[in-house]
């Protein structure tokens, strides 16, 4: 067995036999144990060894040394003899830290404050360094007095349990697992940054490569991001700081099933666009035209922004300046639910010259669907409730609000309300707060309404087919485009016959039928219908078609007379 240089615990050198000049062993081991024993440095935090030390100063030295210190983490410094003389420290060894009264161990790779002062039985305790003193135990020590260490902060520099700590990662720490437990009622994490450009979040890791990112990235709004391999991100989520508004920039927002708003790009137009008067529907499917005296022109947009595919505008053709609004009335199965919550409206809205544009939320409390559309007692009136502008009878105000807009500039409007528990159909009401002159329009699109207190941050517009099919709840017209013969039936008396038909969706209530241009009956003469009527069954309708010089009992035809004959099947409310 080799004979060992140095001693195993404080690596003193031995002095072999016939060794010359042993002095210079035996003083390098007394200048070890001039350090080592009774150990008491003056500082743990200094990070630059300082300028003049004296003779058998001794420091701990911190993470992110500099100079003569570099890369001697954790190792005692002692100055003697003119320089800096380094000594690792081992598991169990403890110092007194002079300027900051505390009694330091060395364990797992750092050192951190020994937590009690020790002593045993018939041993004497330092009460600088006494914890978790109850009320009655030694309350004289109960003050910070003499700089106790239950009342003075512990401040290393870093902390590694079970893991290696590091200047950026300076709390480190390597379990299954980490429990942070309330004292007795609720337990906040807080993670705070410097200012809104910097970051405050959680990153979740794979191997050390970022996966998945939630908090406050590089701005104070909440994001939620996800990387397949740390480089390239993805946002998923963003929550608007200011309103709370969600918004997935990947996917979209909101699925547009949640906007309570029929036809709200104003896309389908079922009847036709045609000159309307006030409280009758425009031809956009479910929008009503109100004005103060006479019929106004509502006319397709489109491709209006990127943002926006389709408008609806109305166009103000009287030589007397007149104001004029939209209008959706909305049906009680499809707003029911939102009794005593809160809800938004937003839309976006244009004018060909500067003017305020009002709106309104409107409660209707009178029987289900059966809602008076023209809802304006005195346009005139400036006190916006009802008996006033509005009518008295049956309607509440859930909210209201106005904007000035500038000409031809496209703005986003939003209004937050409650509704009552007394709803039962709500309506929509955008309207021009003052007579606008002739040839002055106003523009709508982007509806959007429903529950929450904000509409999401990116209007969805609804799929082609999903926003036909919601139309057609209301409205179905059938246009002949070409001279056909439809539906089989059979003449039941000498003036009438009847024939099945199916619509294409359940209608929400018993519809009307109107035909318009010509329709004949291949039966007897051929005679023009004179009128038809209808009996409703779910999507089934039977027609009653009139007519004269019918063969009763005998097959009877359904044809249109031209291209662009319709029958108009409507339940709008």
């Amino acid at each position: 067995v080799l004979p060992m240089n140095d001693t195993p615990n404080l690596a003193l050198p031995y002095i072999f036999a016939a060794q010359a000049q042993k002095h210079v062993t035996h003083n390098e081991a007394i200048r070890a144990l001039d350090c080592l024993v009774q150990l008491a440095v003056i500082s743990q935090t200094l990070t630059t060894p300082p300028a003049t030390p004296a003779e058998g100063d001794r420091y701990i030295v911190p993470f992110a040394a500099s100079g003569d210190w570099l890369d001697q983490t954790n190792k005692i410094a002692a100055f003697q003899d003119g320089a800096w003389a380094f000594y690792a420290p081992k598991d169990g060894w403890r110092a007194w830290v002079t300027s900051a009264n505390v009694l330091v161990i060395f364990a797992a790779g750092t050192w951190s404050a020994l937590p009690s002062g020790g002593g045993g039985s018939g041993g004497v305790s330092d009460h600088g360094l006494l914890t978790g003193l109850s009320d009655d135990d030694h309350p004289q020590y109960h003050t910070d007095a003499r700089g106790d260490a239950r009342y003075m902060p512990i401040d290393p520099q870093a902390i590694g349990i079970n893991a290696t700590a590091d200047t950026t990662n300076r709390l480190a720490v390597a379990s299954p697992a980490s429990l942070f437990n309330h004292d007795g009622n609720g337990h906040q994490v807080k993670v705070n940054k410097n200012s809104a450009g910097d970051t405050a979040s959680f990153l979740f890791q794979n191997g050390f490569s970022g996966r998945a990112e939630i908090g406050l990235a590089g701005d104070d709004d909440f994001h939620f991001k996800v990387s397949a391999d740390g480089a390239a991100w993805h946002e998923g989520i963003k929550i608007d700081r200011a309103t709370g508004r969600v918004n997935f920039p990947n996917t979209g927002s909101f699925p547009s099933y949640r906007n309570r708003v029929v036809n709200p790009c104003g896309a389908i137009t079922q009847a036709g666009l045609a000159s309307t008067a006030d409280g009758n529907y425009t031809g956009f499917d479910q929008w009503v035209a109100l004005t103060q005296a006479n019929a106004v022109t509502p006319s397709q947009l489109v491709d209006v922004s990127n943002d926006i595919a389709t408008m609806m505008r109305m166009t103000q053709t009287n030589a007397a300046a007149q104001r004029m609004g939209w209008l959706q009335p909305l049906e009680a199965s499809a707003v029911r639910d939102l009794r005593g919550k809160a809800v938004a409206l937003q839309f976006a809205a244009r004018m060909s010259a500067a003017a305020t544009v009002r709106y309104a939320i409107i409660e209707w409390t009178g029987p289900a669907d059966n809602l008076v559309l023209d809802v304006v007692n005195d346009w005139t009136d400036a006190s916006f409730t009802p008996g006033h502008f509005f009518k008295s009878s049956n309607i509440k105000i859930a909210a209201s609000g106005s904007k000035a807009l500038s000409a031809n500039t496209l703005t986003t409007i939003d209004l937050a309300g409650k509704i009552s528990s007394s709803m039962n159909n709500l309506m929509l009401f955008v309207w021009t707060d003052s007579a606008q002159a002739q040839d002055a329009t106003l523009d709508l699109g982007n509806v959007w309404f429903g529950a929450g207190a904000a509409a999401p941050a990116v209007f969805e517009p609804p799929a082609p087919d999903d926003d036909l099919s919601k139309c057609l709840r209301y409205l179905w017209s059938f246009v002949a485009t070409s001279i056909l013969r439809l539906l089989p039936g059979a003449a039941v008396s000498t003036t009438a016959a009847q024939f099945f038909m199916q619509l294409p969706a359940q209608m929400c209530k018993t519809p009307s039928v109107t035909k318009i241009g010509s329709w004949t009956l291949v039966n007897g003469s051929n005679p023009d219908i004179d009128s038809i009527s209808l009996a409703y069954g779910g999507t089934w309708v039977v027609l009653t078609a009139s007519a004269t010089g019918l063969v009763q009992n005998t097959f009877a035809q359904l044809r249109a007379g031209g291209v662009g004959a319709t029958l108009v099947f409507s339940a709008q409310l």
